[in-house]
């Protein structure tokens, strides 16, 4: 699995997966969750009313073949509210992101870093949630041992 952050428009990336964390009623405001919704003609809008869609933590939402881009799968991860959004829910949100997106075996991962109060801790808390998601097995009573699939960044 190839992992690139992205720090660029969401639409202009090209990967199997984007993971995008949203905050609770981002959609609300202008920003990238309007932007998000304007592109898919009001998915997003439609999803919040019939509630599939409320941006709480832990919460994720896959849309496949996203109108107008390169994205295979838009993942978009429920991040709570922005002013209790911490380290260790970061770094958990991503972890469980990636391990329920493991069974699809993503060669091209990406991650949209947006929307923190602190970029650059949040990134690192991102990446960690990852290489945990990717390490991890949930496979309790597993009989035959597999590989771990690798990162590259």
């Amino acid at each position: 699995m190839k992992v690139q952050l992205v720090h660029e428009e969401w639409s202009k990336v090209e990967c199997d997966a984007l993971l995008v964390p949203l905050f609770e009623d981002q959609l609300d405001s202008k920003g990238l969750a309007k932007e998000i919704d304007i592109s898919q003609e009001g998915l997003l809008s439609e999803l919040e009313q019939n509630g599939g869609w409320t941006g709480k933590q832990g919460e994720n939402t896959i849309i496949h073949r996203p109108r107008g881009t390169k994205i295979g799968r838009l993942i978009l991860i429920g991040v709570g509210p922005k002013n209790l959004c911490h380290e260790i829910d970061y770094r958990g949100l991503f972890m469980s992101a990636v391990v329920s997106t493991k069974a699809y075996r993503l060669p091209v991962l990406g991650i949209l870093s947006v929307g923190s109060p602190d970029p650059k801790r949040m990134t690192r808390c991102a990446l960690e949630g990852l290489m945990l998601g990717v390490s991890s097995t949930v496979d309790e009573y597993k009989t035959v041992e597999r590989t771990v699939a690798g990162v590259e960044l």
